[in-house]
């Protein structure tokens, strides 16, 4: 009796060990991931009467079957620092320009070769830069890539006087552009053109703390998060400008 009482014991043992050695192995190698294979971008694409660039990314996401899942855009300039957002249906919480597509996967491991992310013109502080593309869980609020490859992009000059168009520095940068255009008569010649920083509109200094470096937050008076204190515009880097084009 003994002996049958020992032996049903072990067996009870040998099944749950199992059973749950099985579920927990199972459960460590079933994390959420993703791989950003490729990405590329296509100017002048023109979707609900806007204008603008279209990203196309091919990802992998693994064990997200059925959730959430974010595949984000994020811009940056020359210099591969974030840019500012301009609009507020296109920025992150802090005030960076992005854009996302929403997608649920229908499988353990699937993968998506074209989809498609647009960015209006007008969303873009800057004419040329870089796009990184990065899938994060939603419920999570996590990344689930860790991808740094940067995606060059660059805006069609005929249509980077909508970027001027945003700010007070368009003036100077319209001003310029006749006066640059009475000049180039000769269709062989190019001439630069200055395009002010979007976020300063070539005033150099931070627009969010006037380059005082504090500001009010409620009552407080803060250090300004947008510059960290230093007074000079953090998207132009306090030279006034996105860059010079030649036409």
């Amino acid at each position: 009796m003994k002996k049958n009482i020992a032996l049903l014991i072990m067996l009870i043992m040998t099944f749950v060990n199992n059973t749950f050695g099985q579920t927990s192995s199972y459960s460590n190698n079933n994390s959420a991931k993703a791989t950003v294979n490729k990405v590329w971008v296509n100017k002048d694409v023109r979707q609900n009467g806007q204008l603008g660039i279209m990203i196309h990314a091919d990802v992998s996401i693994k064990n997200m079957k059925g959730r959430n899942t974010d595949v984000v855009a994020y811009f940056f300039d020359i210099k591969k620092q974030q840019m500012r957002a301009v609009l507020n249906n296109y920025k992150t919480n802090d005030f960076h320009a992005c854009n996302s597509k929403n997608v649920v996967p229908n499988y353990v491991e699937t993968q998506y070769t074209d989809l498609k992310i647009f960015m209006p013109y007008d969303a873009l502080p800057s004419i040329s830069g870089y796009v990184r593309v990065e899938v994060s869980d939603r419920a999570a609020k996590k990344f689930l890539s860790n991808d740094k490859k940067y995606t060059p992009f660059n805006i069609s000059q005929n249509n980077s006087g909508n970027n001027g168009n945003r700010n007070s520095g368009s003036n100077k940068s319209n001003n310029n552009n006749q006066n640059n255009n009475n000049q180039n008569n000769d269709p062989q010649i190019k001439v630069p053109v200055t395009v002010y920083c979007a976020f300063c509109a070539g005033s150099k200094i931070c627009p969010d703390c006037a380059g005082q470096r504090t500001r009010y937050f409620g009552r407080d008076k803060i250090i300004c998060t947008s510059c960290s204190g230093t007074g000079i515009c953090d998207m132009c880097h306090g030279t006034g400008i996105s860059m010079v084009v030649y036409q």
